[in-house]
């Protein structure tokens, strides 16, 4: 693709083209927009919660674990109650 090529297209299209092609580029600049806007707020809304969660759930697995759970990781089922 020659440097300015797509340029040169768009000033060849004719007036109903150009607005078609105008009222496109204006929804996809939208819903980029909007669709940044919500990664931006769930990253935000994650990003405090995650690391302590994470630290909270490192200290107390090893205290957690009963014998079954220690027995399911080890590929052996306990006898059910």
């Amino acid at each position: 693709m020659i440097r300015g090529e797509t340029a040169g297209d768009y000033r060849q299209l004719n007036p109903r083209d150009r607005a078609a092609f105008q009222r496109w580029m204006f929804v996809n600049t939208v819903v980029g927009a909007v669709a940044v806007m919500a990664f931006t707020v769930t990253s935000m809304g994650y990003s405090g919660r995650s690391g302590s969660r994470t630290v909270q759930n490192a200290q107390t697995l090893p205290s957690a674990m009963t014998s079954n759970a220690q027995s399911r990781l080890n590929g052996i089922n306990p006898p059910r109650r």
